[in-house]
């Protein structure tokens, strides 16, 4: 288990854990829900995710409370 702001870029992960904060539920962001992490910026900047064909930035102070477990079974379609 990892938390999102320090998970690697590139790779699915489920959900496992995330604070309860309203706007996370509005956006998708939900335990046991499957996301992918496309980037994560240098000096604490924002983490990029998909979800549900969806890209959404999140704060780096939230998403180190968001902890996450790598999937072996999805794989990036372009």
């Amino acid at each position: 288990m990892s938390l999102l702001n320090k998970a690697p870029k590139g790779k699915y992960y489920t959900i496992v854990s995330v604070p309860n904060i309203s706007l996370l539920k509005s956006l998708g962001v939900r335990e046991n829900d499957t996301i992918y992490k496309k980037q994560s910026y240098f000096f604490g900047g924002p983490t990029l995710l998909e979800i549900d064909s969806r890209e959404i930035a999140i704060g780096n102070q939230i998403a180190s409370l968001i902890q996450v477990e790598e999937c072996e079974i999805f794989e990036q379609v372009s």
